[in-house]
């Protein structure tokens, strides 16, 4: 399943991602989206894990104050 994540903090990187969704279960993919001019983040990702853990893990991280902003997370 495909994990769709607004409102990120500009500074998460990839690992910051992989290490708050690996105590769900294995992620076995990160892809924060670039702007295509700048590289700069968006704000966005996508988190690529198993069913069950990811289902599990929207529900425990969804609003999470997660680097001072509130993690937004719905299925892609």
């Amino acid at each position: 399943m495909t994990i769709f994540a607004s409102n990120l903090n500009c500074m998460t990187t990839v690992g910051h991602l992989n290490l708050l969704f690996a105590r769900f279960g294995k992620v076995n993919s990160v892809k924060i989206i670039r702007d295509m001019h700048s590289g700069l983040s968006t704000g966005l990702a996508m988190i690529e894990m198993d069913n069950t853990p990811a289902m599990i893990a929207m529900e425990e991280l969804n609003n999470l104050n997660f680097m001072n902003h509130y993690l937004k997370l719905e299925q892609a």
